[in-house]
């Protein structure tokens, strides 16, 4: 796992990456009158939608398993193998913990908040309450601070 470093609002992770999202879809006629579907989401580690932690808005009945860093930029998270997961190319970060919304022993908050009439889930830095700016770089997960709160309409 990476080292994680906070100082006066910044924080910055740099982490090995891991597996790769992918969708196989698999359709066969065994005969002329019956067809069989298959359809499987998941990477090649095995995550499928039910291994993510869902997160529930204390606010209101919303909740999901989406969490957006400041780009809009989604990121998932395994319970079972206490991993980040980058939702565009399934780059994966061991290490993580979850309590609720907290994550990573509480350095880490899921926010919520509203914007252009959207309910959504914020990534943010539980010292700020701001959403923090996630990337993969060289096959690296990287959190930085900004100081971009959550939408609240």
């Amino acid at each position: 796992m990476g080292v994680f470093v906070a100082a006066a609002g910044l924080c910055s992770c740099s982490v090995p990456t891991g597996t790769e999202n992918g969708n196989e879809n698999t359709n066969e006629n065994t005969n002329g009158d019956e067809n069989e579907n298959t359809n499987t989401n998941g990477n090649e580690n095995g995550n499928g939608e039910s291994d993510f932690v869902v997160f529930q808005d204390p606010d209101s009945d919303f909740s999901t398993r989406d969490v957006m860093d400041v780009d809009a930029e989604i990121v998932r998270f395994d319970a079972g193998k206490g991993q980040i997961i980058w939702a565009a190319d399934g780059t994966t970060e061991g290490g993580w913990n979850f309590n609720g919304n907290l994550l990573l022993n509480g350095f880490f908050t899921v926010a919520f908040g509203t914007e252009n009439g959207q309910r959504g889930a914020y990534f943010t830095e539980t010292a700020t309450a701001t959403i923090c700016d996630i990337r993969v770089v060289n096959g690296d997960i990287r959190i930085s601070a900004t100081n971009t709160p959550v939408p609240q309409e």
